[in-house]
């Protein structure tokens, strides 16, 4: 009989061994010495005493201190030995906890959104006309986005170390976004409020790298979204009060991305990701009255976002 042993983490990250009392074939039995209670659909990953890979198995089941454990199909390279081979005396075996096949969480990132194109009466401005300045501002500067992404998710387990998300939350700038101007007396400043409820939904697959977990993820998603602008214009001399204009522009966005997520411990991770969208059926009013423009419905807005974040599973 083979001597092998495991090192298991339990759930409250204690080390303890055991002993791999039978195996045959892709079957194995370990016996729990501290009673630390593995659960059916625990991963098992067998490494021998040089710490190389033999091979992964799931517990499927449990009774009083013993274990039962199916190694997975697919162990065909050099360092994932079938276990039960002579060539391994001994061996460790890292239990992980058992993952929920539903989890919640929260993602907030910071994104930067720039404007890449945008169709409005039938003409097309490309990202250097958008950001070419007249003598006030460039459509940059009102179309661009520094903003703070929030969103709840939900994470359902798939096979193979898929798993899907659905995620809800809003694009918003923290801060009013705002340019001035000043020529002799007459100063102009424009505020720029963004805001973009969102649905999200994302595909992942978990591996792991140098015992890092890594996730690459795609993902597709729907917005609506909101652009207030303000136009202030002060001008001593000419008229008393301040003259206040209020531009809001309205559409319905679709986007497509990627990005990769690296944890840091169980619950914590970072990610980056890149996003295009499209945000279609344009509508503006200025001071609470209706763009009627007959073009309006073919005009659009395109982007492309980078975004840093940080995401916690409970």
């Amino acid at each position: 009989m083979n001597k092998l042993f495991i090192v298991a983490l339990s759930l409250v990250s204690l080390t303890a061994t055991a002993q791999v009392i039978k195996s045959s074939g892709k079957k194995v039995v370990i016996k729990d010495q501290l009673q630390l209670n593995y659960n059916v659909g625990n991963k098992v990953l067998f490494k021998n005493s040089m710490g190389q890979n033999q091979g992964i198995g799931t517990i499927t089941k449990t009774k009083n201190n013993l274990a039962l454990i199916v190694l997975q199909e697919g162990q065909a390279t050099d360092i994932y030995r079938i276990i039960a081979s002579t060539e391994v005396q001994s061996s460790q075996v890292i239990t992980q906890k058992k993952t929920a096949s539903t989890r919640f969480g929260v993602n907030v990132a910071f994104e930067n959104r720039t404007a890449q194109e945008i169709k409005t009466e039938g003409e097309v401005a490309k990202r250097d006309e958008i950001k070419s300045a007249d003598d006030f501002a460039s459509m940059s500067d009102i179309l661009d986005h520094k903003s703070v992404e929030i969103l709840g998710e939900a994470e359902f387990q798939l096979n193979n170390g898929f798993s899907t998300s659905t995620m809800i939350g809003a694009s918003f700038s923290p801060n009013n976004e705002s340019i001035s101007y000043t020529d002799g007396p007459v100063t102009a400043k424009i505020e720029n409020k963004f805001f973009e409820p969102k649905i999200m939904q994302k595909l992942s697959y978990t591996t792991e790298l140098n015992n890092i977990k890594v996730k690459p993820f795609a993902l597709i998603g729907a917005g609506l979204y909101s652009n207030t602008m303000t136009l202030t214009v002060d001008a001593p001399g000419f008229t008393d009060v301040s003259e206040v204009i209020e531009t809001k522009v309205t559409g319905r966005t679709l986007y497509l991305g990627a990005g990769t997520q690296v944890s840091i411990n169980e619950n914590m991770s970072v990610f980056a990701q890149y996003k295009v969208d499209k945000v279609s059926n344009l509508e503006a009013e200025t001071d609470g009255v209706k763009d009627e423009d007959d073009n309006s419905s073919s005009d659009y807005l395109q982007h492309s976002t980078l975004s840093l974040g940080l995401n916690y599973m409970f």
